[in-house]
């Protein structure tokens, strides 16, 4: 393990920078403000290039790395990771044996690095339907995930379980395109607003809530799981204190 003091650890990590809450929460963290206390550094780790580069105002604090080997590129400076690997996201990948070497081994190699390097505190988006004794595989696996990364024991692990994230970005696939149209009808129908509301949230609002949280548990040791209704309120934090 990398011996570092606290006050050298000046950098979080963001893993799946390109992803739908990675590419947010990088975007915001890129506005210096709202950087947790005493990051100064931000690397963004993806398979392809950041659709927005770092320009000339925040080059110096913004470092890209495109890498097939993930694992191997946490910096031994870093104090937070921030990871969005999900196979639900990637429409490439087969069944659930293939799934689960994403979903799962990724993501545990990647923990495992951050803990080698001696990362203070590992943030994962999962999944609302995380479930160890869900009758389908793609559940269980989210959440052996989450135990298996909870087991690392890190000082501090938040475990991010969003429903159906809305997407902002402009690439988005046909299917997403239906799903925010059916989306944007049910919040006319009685009710069905309601549910809307609960049951999906929008990859700002999770890099808002991580943000939130983070502040919230500065300096302290625990294991958080977040509901998709927790991240939505944290995110109107947010809002209401950065008048958003």
């Amino acid at each position: 393990m990398t011996s570092l003091l606290f006050s050298e650890r000046d950098t979080i990590t963001v893993v799946g920078a390109t992803g739908h809450a990675g590419s947010s929460f990088t975007l915001l963290l890129r506005k210096a403000p709202y950087l947790p206390a005493a990051i100064s550094k931000i690397v963004a780790i993806t398979h392809h290039p950041l659709r927005s580069q770092p320009n000339e105002t925040d080059r110096n604090h913004l470092k890209s790395i495109v890498t097939d080997d993930i694992a191997g590129e946490i910096p031994p400076n870093t104090q937070i990771v921030f990871s969005e690997i999900r196979a639900g996201q990637l429409t490439d990948v087969g069944g659930i044996e293939d799934q689960y070497k994403i979903g799962h081994d990724l993501n545990l190699n990647i923990a495992k690095a951050a803990l080698d390097q001696g990362v203070l505190t590992f943030v994962i988006v999962s999944s609302s339907r995380a479930s160890i004794d869900s009758p389908f595989a793609y559940s269980r696996m989210n959440a052996e995930t989450e135990r298996d990364v909870v087991r690392l024991g890190f000082d501090r692990t938040v475990i991010l379980r969003p429903g159906l994230i809305v997407s902002h970005k402009k690439d988005k696939s046909a299917l997403e395109i239906q799903l925010q149209l059916l989306l944007g009808i049910t919040k006319y129908i009685p009710l069905m607003g309601w549910w809307v509301s609960r049951k999906t949230c929008s990859g700002r609002e999770i890099a808002k809530a991580t943000l939130m949280i983070l502040k919230k548990t500065a300096g302290e040791k625990c294991v958080l799981v977040l509901s998709n209704w927790d991240i939505r309120k944290l995110a109107r934090e947010f809002d209401i204190q950065h008048e958003c």
